[in-house]
């Protein structure tokens, strides 16, 4: 779709909104496999599905709005962008009754521990092209939390990109003048509008936001909370080393917590729990883990912010990948141990052609596995990845430049980086026909 921005969201935001696959049978025993992740194109289709109703509907349209067959809307191939997304799982003590699960109150009562799916937090999305800019796109990977949480996630990955794209307040094109700049701007507006527009939602439950924007071959991150974006790089031996492209909010960081301490908070570890949280009070039921988060009212008047971290990337040939994550990857595994899963599925592939779909799946699963065999028990975070094979923008490439500190000591922790585009629609839209014949005969959709 040239001449507009369209949303392509990579992930469920909430299940009452798009209703995932629970796989409830089997969260206490072996890891689902991968056809019982929901991925990406999936949700990208229903989403295309819901907004061309809606637009019926109400007789309009919007610079978000489908205004072409689906067929024609320009996204990128599932072998460049991937996502993959999973509710995480949760132990709880019930009492079975000829009702069904009952909470566990009657001490009297033997209770049964149940493994239940949770209410999938998580959401992404991508924009592309950027107002015409087919060598421009932005990404982003938001983790909710507390009651409410997923609306808040939602309602903030779409506001971002409506703030950064469609020219509110006469800033059209502000993203590509000022790019570090509009993204401050558009992260304060958000939280601004979360507190005066969804206070019922943003007063018990907040939200991380970790986004790139690419321009070309240069990458501009923002990012609050514990999300996080890391690129692949190629060393000088020839292996794939990580960057993180952005840093993790933790309260005990010494200057998150100067700053909470002199707003009136204190930051502390729970009883029985290693993880630094910011507090209110001594009687709090629960503390916020991250020192900047889109949300979370309360927090705000004891130095909790929603003024993103920004960090500048620019791609060189030695750049492969980047992978954007919730921290249901990051609480389980290091950014090197993410780098390397990308990796080996990138030579698993024939030529050695990343698939980014694929990549995205098999670091869900490795992800989730983890959870089970590493941290004990049935407990699992939501997770969700996505994966970007560089250059993604094919204009890009012809603008790679070559790593100036190849030849220094310093390579052994990679420099930072940038990005790409995409090829003709022609290749993706045979492969959605396909799919769909597939779909129609088989059951289960597949994803090439």
């Amino acid at each position: 779709m040239r001449g507009a921005c369209a949303i392509f969201f990579c992930s469920p935001s909430s299940v009452t909104v798009y209703p995932t696959p629970l796989c409830r049978a089997r969260l206490g025993g072996e890891v689902p496999g991968l056809d019982e992740f929901t991925m990406a194109q999936e949700w990208v289709d229903q989403k295309m599905e819901k907004a061309k109703d809606e637009r019926e509907k109400r007789g309009s349209s919007s610079n978000f709005a489908i205004e072409e067959e689906e067929d024609e809307l320009e996204r990128f191939p599932a072998s460049v962008v991937g996502s993959a997304s999973s509710h995480g799982a949760d132990c709880k003590d019930v009492i079975i009754s000829s009702q069904g699960f009952e909470s566990y109150a009657d001490p009297n009562e033997k209770p049964v521990e149940v493994v239940l799916a949770k209410v999938n937090q998580d959401s992404a999305a991508y924009v592309w092209p950027l107002n015409e800019d087919e060598d421009a796109g932005f990404f982003c990977v938001l983790d909710g939390h507390g009651y409410g949480g997923e609306g808040v996630s939602q309602y903030a990955s779409k506001r971002l990109c409506e703030i950064m794209f469609t020219g509110e307040n006469g800033r059209t094109q502000a993203w590509k003048e000022d790019p570090a700049k509009s993204l401050v701007m558009a992260f304060l507006e958000v939280d601004k509008d979360l507190a005066t527009k969804k206070a019922s939602l943003a007063k018990y439950g907040g939200s991380t936001c970790v986004c790139v924007m690419m321009i070309g071959n240069k990458c501009t991150i923002a990012n609050v909370g514990d999300s996080r974006f890391v690129s692949g790089v190629r060393d000088r031996d020839g292996k794939t080393a990580y960057y993180d492209m952005s840093h993790d909010h933790r309260p005990d960081d010494k200057k998150e917590k100067a700053r909470i301490v002199a707003s009136g908070g204190w930051v502390a570890t729970d009883a029985g729990d290693d993880e630094a949280r910011v507090w209110l009070t001594s009687k709090q039921a629960c503390g916020l883990a991250m020192a900047r988060t889109l949300g979370d009212l309360p927090f705000k008047a004891v130095g909790v912010i929603a003024e993103p971290e920004i960090t500048e990337m620019i791609i060189t040939t030695d750049h492969e990948f980047m992978i954007g994550a919730s921290d249901g990857v990051w609480t389980v595994m290091s950014s090197q141990e993410a780098v390397d899963i990308v990796a080996k599925s990138k030579e698993r592939q024939p030529n050695q052609e990343l698939d980014a779909t694929r990549a995205a799946r098999e670091l869900l699963v490795a992800a989730a596995r983890k959870w089970k065999t590493d941290e004990g028990g049935e407990y699992r975070d939501d997770i969700t990845v996505t994966v970007i094979k560089l250059p993604c923008f094919p204009a890009a490439r012809a603008q790679l430049v070559r790593n100036p500190a190849k030849d220094s000591a310093a390579e052994a922790s990679p420099t930072k980086g940038a990005a790409g585009r995409r090829k003709s629609t022609a290749e993706s839209v045979e492969r959605r026909k396909s799919n769909l014949a597939a779909s129609k005969k088989g059951g289960r959709r597949s994803i090439a």
